[in-house]
């Protein structure tokens, strides 16, 4: 999934209150450097577990870099909710690298899935996991 542009500036605006950097770079979508505090809640057996702060180094239209405790397999799904401006915006990411970049702490690179609707309760909910499985599948 990418986001569309108007989509990227309002996250990036959501997470650091400036504008998204317009110009060329060399990767396929324009990263943004962020330093904020998200609650991030992981998947486990088709269960979404409770939320945990994570710190949030860069997002792009299509990804987010985040720094978590522990390594995470690629393929691990997670949520993470930005607010701002008013605004929740719920993000289902699926984890695509994840290295060490010190002790007891990991850069992990995640796709973002999908935006999930901000009118679905979350946590361990039904209607939630199933929406999020149908949007995996389509």
């Amino acid at each position: 999934m990418k986001l569309s542009a108007v989509s990227f500036r309002e996250l990036a605006h959501a997470l650091t209150g400036k504008k998204a950097p317009e110009g060329n770079e060399r990767r396929r979508s324009t990263r943004v450097e962020v330093q904020t505090r998200v609650p991030l809640s992981l998947f486990s057996k088709g269960q979404q577990m409770p939320s945990v702060p994570i710190m949030v180094r860069d997002v792009s239209p299509r990804g987010i870099n985040i720094l978590y405790p522990e390594s995470l397999p690629s393929g691990t799904q997670f949520t993470v909710e930005i607010s701002g401006s008013g605004k929740k915006i719920n993000l289902l990411c699926t984890v695509m690298h994840s290295r060490r970049v010190s002790s007891g702490l990991f850069s992990v690179g995640a796709e973002l899935t999908c935006v999930l609707p901000s009118h679905l309760p979350l946590p361990n909910d039904d209607r939630a996991v199933k929406h999020i499985r149908e949007s995996i599948l389509d």
